[in-house]
């Protein structure tokens, strides 16, 4: 054999052992709900450190901001300015749904992975005035 035939075989070899790795590990475990709920406590907290004056927001204030290029987001009474994140929103324009009122119920749904929520707090922007 010469040296490009060998080469050629390890190469081959190395990608069989990566492929064999990489479907034979054990999935992932789904988020518990428990490990969920910590996990919003432990952004809470991050937002309250983070926020030093709390900034408090009417339902009507945030009304006003429904459109594509200005969405407010009401979502367990804090509200946040996510028209950065339009764009980005991997559920496309499901986001807009509920621009300019409350998103909690289809913030908490099952198509949002827990790492949303640790993403959440960079657009908040105050608690809603009751």
């Amino acid at each position: 054999m010469d040296a490009l035939t060998i080469l050629l075989s390890l190469g081959a070899l190395a990608l069989v052992a990566y492929l064999v790795r990489s479907f034979s590990s054990s999935p992932q475990p789904i988020a518990s709900k428990t490990s969920e709920k910590k996990d919003v406590a432990q952004v809470k907290e991050k937002m309250k450190e983070e926020t030093k004056e709390v900034r408090y927001i009417t339902k009507e204030e945030v009304a006003k901001h429904n459109s594509r290029d200005d969405v407010w987001l009401i979502i367990d009474d804090k509200v946040y300015d996510v028209t950065k994140y339009v764009d980005e929103h991997l559920g496309g324009d499901a986001i807009l749904n509920y621009a300019g009122g409350d998103s909690s119920i289809g913030f908490h749904g099952d198509q949002h992975p827990v790492k949303v929520k640790e993403v959440l707090w960079e657009f908040y922007i105050g608690d809603l005035k009751k």
